[in-house]
């Protein structure tokens, strides 16, 4: 690679299945209770990979916060206000 080439590009925004296999599942049903909600882009729903880690960070205790439905509120709230 040359030092003018980007190298691989990770896409932030994922769709169902993409969600669904980052959460490890094979099925997108695990969606319906997810508590992260997608944004759309046009008629697409789309996921935040930023968000979704910010979720699981709170459940694995490396959040700073002591409690994960604060990081479900301020997500939430960030895309009621934008």
């Amino acid at each position: 690679m040359s030092k003018h080439e980007a190298g691989p590009i990770v896409a932030r925004l994922l769709t169902a299945k993409q969600t669904a296999a980052y959460l490890g599942r094979k099925s997108t049903e695990v969606l319906r209770t997810f508590p992260v909600k997608p944004v759309f882009v046009g008629r697409s729903q789309m996921w935040d990979r930023r968000h979704i880690d910010l979720y699981l960070d709170s459940l694995s205790g490396l959040e700073e916060r002591n409690r994960q439905e604060d990081v479900v509120d301020e997500i939430n709230r960030h895309f009621q206000t934008n």
